[in-house]
């Protein structure tokens, strides 16, 4: 994998690790196939060209949050946001705050 490219997989193991959670924590997922979660994609523009496909948008359920894909002109990131009433701080998504990237 070229070093512009990713995948939900990587992303969300990185923005899970953050949360203190893994795919063991996992609950659920739309898609349900799951497919997505291996597909290779640019990370500048969300996959263009090359065979490189668009990010798939998505939500992933775990024990304590909501994993999902934003996109902010164009670029591609995953934000996750608390799955039950939290005191956590809210985070604007896309530009800066709950962009995440690799």
């Amino acid at each position: 994998m070229s070093k512009n490219t990713f995948t939900w997989r990587e992303l969300l193991t990185r923005e899970m690790r953050r949360h203190g959670e893994s795919f063991a924590d996992y609950v659920g997922m739309s898609p349900k196939d799951g497919e997505w979660l291996d597909v290779e994609m640019d990370m500048g523009m969300g996959g263009v060209g090359d065979g490189v496909e668009l990010a798939p948008p998505f939500y992933l359920w775990t024990n304590k949050r909501v994993y999902f894909a934003t996109c902010y002109d164009q670029a591609t990131g995953l934000a996750s946001v608390p799955r039950f009433v939290s005191d956590e701080v809210p985070s604007l998504f896309g530009g800066r705050g709950g962009l995440m990237s690799p």
